[in-house]
């Protein structure tokens, strides 16, 4: 300003300070403007994509009835959390706990129990408020109970004492896994695959079984029988066709059936549910909850999974009378992220109901037959009665609660039932082939 005055250049100055002071405003608007679209950004991201939805999915919230069908009576490994959902421990807990159930989807399952809600359970496995959040690891083979009754048999509980961080819970569920897999060499092979039931094994570069194979054994626990082989044991390696590591395969009646889809839970374990005969407990199984407070199925099909591969495996387990109302998915496999989250709301469906599934891209014709709009997107479902050649489709959201709903109803006599002339062949017919080609 000075240099500006001293020379009579005043004028030059103004005009300087006024583009300054322009300059200043513009980049004040310019920043406003920017900081705007940053947040309309987050918004979106958080409102469409949140960030803990696939862990929240993979805990299960369990009431009493629940509790005692798919903990205490089924099969497998559960984890499960007992806490305060008001309480602040709690609270700061959560997102460990969210962290530590991803880490082990590929093991075993992860629920949570309310404690206020669910005063039975906590009582029954003599918990405490002041000792919250607790965690129990259920085991997948009953023990006999405690009372001394014969033939009664309880699960028994392993109570989680350590840090409550996810790496500490990971890490003490692996050292706590049960190991029901064989180590199979040359000198063992033949007696393992000679005695029933059918055999699973994993052909692995990893000198031991890993974790997720654990937690399938544990599963199929007297249903499959699992085996484990090492890349070394080249002798029995040569026996089957395996081109690469990891390899798994179902040894039945002889046949060896091998699986090629990804090597996760969910869907290796669909691949299982076809040669697993369905589990049962003991006969006098006690638990927390008595048998008459168990929800009961809408109708007389025993839960589970079935891939529908073929037009006999819809015969044999779709039956043509009244028991014959049965719930078909039909998936896209070639999307793997939205199938890997079909396969998961598959899995919590088959707790009650049985659930039929079809790779809709390798049977086109049948999904034609049902499905004829112009437009449409997988997945899709729909409710095939058998005895009265028809089905009812679904139009509702894709979640547990609304698709339970919705079955018993169209059990029931509800839903907008649409004949047809006859129930398409799960088989390709001459005329298909040639059609086809």
């Amino acid at each position: 300003r000075d240099f500006c005055l001293s020379r009579g250049l005043g004028d030059v100055y103004k005009r300087q300070a006024e583009y300054g002071g322009l300059k200043r405003r513009t980049m004040k608007r310019i920043l406003s403007d920017y900081n705007i679209i940053i947040y309309l950004f987050f918004f979106v991201c958080f409102a469409f994509f949140p960030v803990s939805s696939e862990a929240t999915e993979l805990i299960t919230k369990l009431e009493k009835n629940t509790f005692a069908l798919n903990v205490y009576s089924g099969p497998g490994l559960w984890l499960v959390q007992f806490c305060l959902e008001w309480d602040t421990q709690c609270k700061s807990f959560a997102p460990e706990f969210r962290k530590t159930a991803n880490k082990l989807k590929d093991v075993l399952r992860v629920g949570t129990v309310d404690f206020d809600a669910q005063p039975e359970l906590s009582k029954y496995f003599k918990l405490r408020a002041r000792e919250l959040p607790a965690l129990l690891l259920f085991p997948s083979d009953f023990v006999p109970s405690p009372s001394g009754k014969p033939n009664e048999y309880i699960k028994e509980p392993i109570y989680y004492t350590g840090p409550l961080t996810s790496n500490s819970i990971v890490k003490w569920v692996f050292s706590q896994l049960p190991n029901f897999v064989t180590k199979l060499y040359k000198g063992n092979i033949d007696q393992f695959l000679s005695a029933p039931p059918s055999k699973v094994i994993l052909f692995s570069d990893q000198e031991e079984a890993p974790p997720m194979y654990k937690g399938l054994a544990a599963l199929y626990r007297w249903r499959l029988e699992f085996g484990h082989v090492y890349y070394t044991e080249q002798e029995v390696v040569k026996r089957f066709p395996v081109g690469s590591f990891p390899t798994l395969m179902v040894s039945e009646r002889g046949l060896s059936i091998f699986y090629d889809g990804p090597f996760q839970y969910d869907p290796i374990r669909l691949f299982l549910d076809e040669f697993a005969p369905p589990a049962q407990k003991p006969k006098d199984a006690s638990g927390p909850l008595p048998e008459k407070d168990e929800p009961k199925t809408s109708t007389k099909l025993r839960p589970g999974i079935i891939h529908l591969k073929n037009q006999r495996l819809l015969d044999e387990n779709c039956p043509k009378d009244d028991s014959g109302i049965c719930l078909v998915f039909l998936l896209d496999p070639t999307d793997p992220v939205q199938h890997q989250k079909d396969l998961h709301l598959i899995r919590e469906l088959s707790t009650k109901f049985r659930i039929f599934w079809v790779d809709a891209i390798s049977k086109p014709r049948f999904v034609e037959t049902f499905i004829d709009d112009e437009s449409f997107d997988f997945p899709q479902l729909i409710v095939l009665v058998q005895k009265k050649k028809a089905y009812v489709r679904y139009m509702g959201k894709f979640n547990e609660k609304s698709i339970s709903e919705w079955y018993n109803a169209v059990v029931s006599g509800g839903g907008n039932q649409v004949s047809i002339s006859r129930i398409p062949s799960l088989d390709p017919s001459f005329d298909t082939r040639k059609d086809e080609l």
